[in-house]
């Protein structure tokens, strides 16, 4: 492992005393920083999120104000929604946010004054308990105004690289490797200057000769594969004028989760797209059509049928029409069991639905003119009445249950 100390052994300005870093009136406490390494390293080895949230709550120190009668127990939030416990986020993961809502002093950084901090974890399903589930960890300390400045928060920054050095070497790992900087990066409300990015890698991952000369037989690290991120961001929010934010990912779960969403989403993007023609020269996708043309989307859904369920429709005659209807009714279909198409539909109802409401109705509606279907039969999209606004999701997987009820 020689080379590797060459790495990063750096920020020589720091005192070392004891368990402490010391430097112009800011210190920090070695062990605290360990507390949330120890996630990291966790996360690097596959925990569960259940186990990821009981780390995320000793770095955090979520109970260390109890004995003061207040509640300091992390609170389990969505991303965007303080009242549910978890949130999908864009890439249809689920993200827990832990935080301790107490103005403290965390991970052992002090003389910056009191700031708030939060972890996020990313885990691949929602079962808490399932192993290897945790693929990407992000803490953000929110400094206030009146207590951050640059200098402060460098020497912060400088402290928590110095101790993942020394951490992850103590680790039997290769250290800091492949140190990258990238300029003006945007993250949430801050923007950072200079985001900077490291990997560390496993004990499996290393070469032979490295592999020798650990400095530790503490080996609980042997398969990982880290990626870090982290920078000072300017924040934009009030009463904050900084973020400290470091990321860390299980590199190989993230890499398998992207090439997996890149299939899903493929396969879920065809399920909008139909070939009106036999040779499937040209595609069409119902995401392009225009919704206040009516026989548009019945030729879609005709042939979307043709192409999904490989079945000959005999149609006639197609008249498809805005009218007022009575009651709650969106639209409604008046020839089945017939070889015309005839529907109305209302147009105030219409036009405060959404598009995904709006190809729903006219697929339930289509079932009954078109498919011959009644009502409790083909699935929920045959279901008596709109209920509720639909997802995409909802509308491909409901069209696909009725649609493969009619193959045989």
């Amino acid at each position: 492992m020689k080379r590797i100390f060459s790495t990063l052994l750096i920020f020589s300005s720091a005192l070392i005393m004891g368990q402490e870093y010391v430097t112009d009136n800011i210190t920090i406490n070695k062990k605290e920083i360990v507390k949330f390494l120890d996630l990291i390293n966790k996360v690097g080895q596959g925990i569960s999120t259940a186990e990821a949230i009981n780390y995320a709550k000793i770095a955090l120190k979520t109970n260390d104000y109890l004995e003061y009668g207040y509640d300091g127990d992390a609170t389990l939030q969505g991303f965007n929604n303080g009242e549910t416990k978890f949130v999908s986020n864009k890439s249809g993961r689920t993200v827990y946010i832990v935080e301790n809502k107490r103005v403290g002093r965390y991970l052992g950084f002090n003389g910056i004054g009191g700031y708030f901090p939060m972890i996020a974890i990313s885990s691949a399903e929602d079962d808490m308990y399932k192993k290897d589930n945790v693929y990407e960890i992000e803490l953000t300390l929110f400094f206030m105004r009146r207590n951050a400045n640059n200098s402060k928060l460098i020497q912060i920054q400088d402290f928590f690289v110095k101790s993942t050095q020394e951490y992850f070497l103590n680790k039997c790992t290769s250290g800091i490797q492949n140190w990258r900087t990238i300029k003006q990066v945007k993250s949430g409300s801050a923007t950072i200057d200079d985001f900077y990015t490291f990997e560390v890698f496993g004990r499996e991952l290393l070469n032979e000769e490295d592999k020798d000369d650990c400095l530790t037989k503490s080996v609980d690290c042997e398969s990982c594969y880290i990626d870090f991120e982290y920078g000072i961001g300017k924040s934009n929010d009030e009463g904050y004028s900084h973020h400290f934010i470091v990321g860390a990912s299980n590199k190989l779960k993230k890499a398998a989760l992207r090439s997996k969403q890149r299939f899903e989403d493929a396969l879920f993007d065809l399920q909008f797209k139909a070939k009106p023609d036999d040779k499937g020269k040209f595609t069409v996708d119902l995401r392009d059509i225009n919704l206040y043309d009516l026989k548009a989307m019945i030729n879609f859904f005709i042939e979307d049928v043709k192409e999904r369920v490989n079945k000959n429709l005999d149609i006639g005659k197609i008249s498809a029409t805005f009218e007022p209807l009575k009651g709650n009714l969106i639209a409604a279909s008046y020839a089945m069991n017939n070889r015309n198409v005839v529907i109305k539909v209302d147009p105030e109802k219409w036009s405060k639905s959404s598009d995904q409401k709006k190809w729903y109705v006219i697929y339930h509606e289509l079932g009954h003119d078109i498919l011959n279907l009644k009502h409790g039969e083909g699935g929920k999209m045959m279901f008596n009445f709109a209920d509720k606004d639909y997802s995409w999701e909802e509308f491909i997987e409901d069209k696909k249950y009725m649609l493969n009820s009619i193959k045989n």
